[in-house]
């Protein structure tokens, strides 16, 4: 089973679009979610106050891309649950 489940915070402003399928218009909401890794930054024993985070770009569809765009904007906190795809780049 693929399930992945992510914390964070919202980064973009989500962006509602329809895509159209052979059969079909499908809602689809486009918004990118900052995750912290768990790392934080320390120098010769001196806190920083740096931590690093993550960026994943998700996609939502039909009623779930409807309420995220309603009810989400940037900086709000947000936990997402589906399907991670790995895309890879080609030169």
């Amino acid at each position: 089973m693929d399930i992945t489940i992510l914390g964070g915070r919202v980064c973009t402003i989500p962006q509602i679009s329809l895509v159209q399928l052979p059969d079909r218009t499908v809602s689809c909401c486009k918004f990118v979610v900052a995750v912290l890794d768990g790392y934080y930054e320390y120098k010769e024993d001196v806190e920083t106050g740096l931590h690093r985070y993550d960026f994943f770009e998700c996609l939502a569809f039909e009623s779930t891309a409807k309420m995220i765009n309603h009810n989400f904007v940037k900086g709000s906190k947000i936990i997402c649950a589906g399907k991670m795809k790995n895309h890879i780049f080609e030169d």
